[in-house]
């Protein structure tokens, strides 16, 4: 179940359900507050108040509460979510694990609950018939990718957002969502091998240098697309449009790379980086902080 409002800035609040508190939180500074609550099946009559003010209680919420779900792997993940942040997951089936073993391999947006309360997160969605390509989808937190990885970590943005930014961003991500812009997966790190197979590693130069370069753009423009997205490209454009540029999450890319792409020397690595961003792009930066996850 996901709440989210508005209330005093920077006040203590409780949740109750009827008349047992369940949780509290704090609104931020400018009155906002959301979460994500994991509540036993059931009747609930839900409220909001400052606490040690009775009078400030919102109208109760009634809902049905008919599974709980099971437990999410990584401890900490649900319960800590805010809307805007954002989840990074490994798939040890990845294509990317042979290539570059990463720490993650999905990245997904936490989007705050649907007007029935049900927390959505932001992401790709396979199409059936193909494991390449499907659409951007909001979908229930429990139906997630990360839902069932061992392996997940919630970050947030470092400072937090300025005025508007987080309304903006949720916007955008709902917009995406709503249209079901188109996904893709395999033509990005196609893409990536082609350049590798361009580089001549014992020389440490292109083999062609206009192919090579013509490779780079156009990875640019697949990168800087408003009508198709990864789940990289989607998490950055969200976070571009929400802070209107504020916030650059691919710079830098500190990426490492190991596996079959400890071979790849720096040279190649500087070339390439601007243009090959991936989910572990997210947690090297800088600019986000681990909040819950492993």
């Amino acid at each position: 179940m996901g709440i989210d409002g508005s209330a005093p800035p920077a006040a203590r609040l409780e949740v109750l359900d009827r008349e047992t508190v369940i949780t509290t939180l704090a609104s931020e500074a400018d009155g906002h507050f959301d979460a994500v609550l994991r509540l036993k099946p059931g009747e609930r009559e839900l409220r909001v108040r400052v606490v040690g003010d009775p009078a400030s209680a919102s109208t109760p919420t009634s809902l049905t509460v008919s599974d709980d779900h099971g437990a999410l792997l990584v401890p900490g993940l649900y319960e800590n979510l805010h809307e805007g942040d954002i989840v990074l997951s490994r798939d040890p089936g990845s294509v990317q694990v042979p290539i570059y073993n990463p720490r993650y391999t999905h990245a997904s947006l936490y989007l705050g609950p649907d007007p029935d309360g049900t927390p959505v997160i932001l992401e790709t969605v396979e199409n059936e018939a193909s494991a390449s390509y499907g659409v951007i989808a909001a979908v229930p937190l429990e139906e997630s990718l990360s839902w069932t990885c061992i392996e997940a970590g919630l970050y947030r943005l470092e400072g937090g957002f300025r005025p508007g930014e987080r309304d903006r961003l949720l916007a955008w991500g709902r917009m995406v969502a709503k249209r079901q812009a188109p996904f893709w997966t395999v033509s990005n790190f196609g893409s990536f091998y082609r350049l590798w197979l361009m580089w001549d590693f014992e020389k440490d130069r292109p083999r062609n240098p206009l192919e090579f370069q013509s490779q780079i753009e156009a990875l640019r423009t697949r990168m800087n697309a408003s009508d198709s997205f990864d789940c990289v490209t989607l998490i950055w454009q969200a976070y571009q449009a929400g802070t209107e540029g504020r916030v650059d999450l691919v710079t830098p890319n500190d990426t490492t790379f190991a596996g079959v792409g400890h071979s790849m020397t720096p040279r190649f690595l500087a070339r390439v980086k601007p243009v090959v961003i991936v989910p572990d792009t997210f947690a090297q930066n800088g600019k986000l902080a681990l909040m819950a996850g492993r």
